[in-house]
């Protein structure tokens, strides 16, 4: 029997479109110059959760569900099972999912329905002084302003703000369920399964494109790229190798240098 704690919060998910935020910015290490697509091609990598630095991620508590439950989600594995070719249909099936269907064995199918979605990881700020240190080799690499339209289609114009709390969420089995079924991802099951971090990432104002079952590289619209901004311990040769990717562009973005402010520990930016 579940008690009140599991069950699953309603989470408020927000948008960038909805909270009028015009820039989002990705903070790059410089041995992404040359081999990264996002400068030269204005392309963004849709990572597997799997591929992220927080052992968390995507790892949730699966409280243990009714067992009416239980069996109409077994019901749904069997005829996916069953319409898979070279799996046996029958009893057997049924008895074999029932026997293996715990806690350990809904986390896995839930780690595995996330494998088909795609995170851009991206922050409302580029001065965050734990971000250039983390993500861009300690100030030595840059970091990239990408403006977001007003296309929905536009990822980045999607991109969802993380939510931060001491509990890990909740993702009840229909959330499970929801996720394995790309066409019919709830936004409860969204916030509690990829937009959900500890507090202790707070610092980060982390926003979060997702692409529901794809996977890897996607083009941003032409000219998202409005301005790159080089760490204050930026190399003379990260500056040029940077600035010649900036300017095979379409668009050309603004390129501007951190400098460390003189009375405080925070940064400022000036074109170079």
């Amino acid at each position: 029997m579940s008690s009140d704690k599991d069950k699953p919060a309603e989470l408020e998910l927000r948008n960038a479109y909805e909270l009028r935020i015009g820039r989002l910015y990705k903070y790059m290490a410089p041995d992404h110059v040359g081999r990264d697509d996002l400068l030269g091609h204005e392309t963004a990598y849709f990572a597997k959760p799997s591929e992220l630095n927080d052992p968390f991620e995507c790892r949730p508590h699966i409280p243990e569900p009714s067992r009416i439950k239980r069996d109409s989600f077994i019901r749904d594995l069997v005829k996916r099972h069953e319409s898979t070719p070279g799996v046996k249909p029958g009893v057997h099936g049924r008895r074999h999912l029932q026997a293996k269907l715990d806690r350990d064995f809904l986390s896995k199918t839930h780690q595995k329905s996330m494998e088909n979605t795609g995170i851009f990881c991206v922050s409302r700020r580029n001065d965050i002084l734990p971000l250039w240190s983390l993500y861009a080799d300690g100030h030595k690499g840059f970091c990239v302003e990408i403006e977001t339209t007003d296309n929905h289609m536009d990822p980045l114009t999607a991109a969802f703000e993380v939510i931060y709390r001491d509990d890990r969420p909740i993702v009840s089995i229909d959330d499970i369920r929801s996720l394995g079924n790309d066409t019919l991802v709830t936004e409860q099951a969204m916030a509690n399964s990829l937009c959900t971090k500890s507090a202790e990432w707070s610092f980060e104002h982390e926003f979060r494109a997702i692409t529901v079952g794809f996977t890897g590289k996607r083009v941003l619209p032409s000219g998202s790229i409005s301005r790159v901004f080089l760490g204050a311990r930026a190399s003379d040769e990260t500056v040029e190798a940077v600035r010649r990717l900036l300017a095979a562009l379409t668009k050309p973005p603004e390129l501007l240098k951190a400098r460390l402010c003189r009375h405080t520990f925070s940064l400022q930016f000036e074109a170079i």
